[in-house]
């Protein structure tokens, strides 16, 4: 695992993608606010998406430097 932060996180998805030249890559394992009958090892999809920058949301009409979007079901 890369550990907590962007930075590390950026790091080790570069070394990878050089190294196995995927297709895509995703981000994974963000949750702000999971219900309680989610488990370790569900998959959660939600159906809006937030393009974070180092950003904290907070209680409002929007954080800076994030925004929202809706989801596709297109993978």
């Amino acid at each position: 695992m890369a550990g907590e932060g962007a930075e590390r996180a950026a790091a080790l998805t570069a070394r990878l993608v050089n190294r196995l030249h995927p297709g895509a890559v995703f981000s994974v394992g963000v949750a702000g606010g999971l219900k309680d009958d989610a488990g370790t090892g569900d998959a959660v999809v939600g159906t809006r998406v937030y393009e974070s920058h180092g950003g904290k949301r907070t209680p409002g009409p929007g954080s800076p430097g994030s925004s929202a979007g809706t989801a596709t079901t297109r993978a």
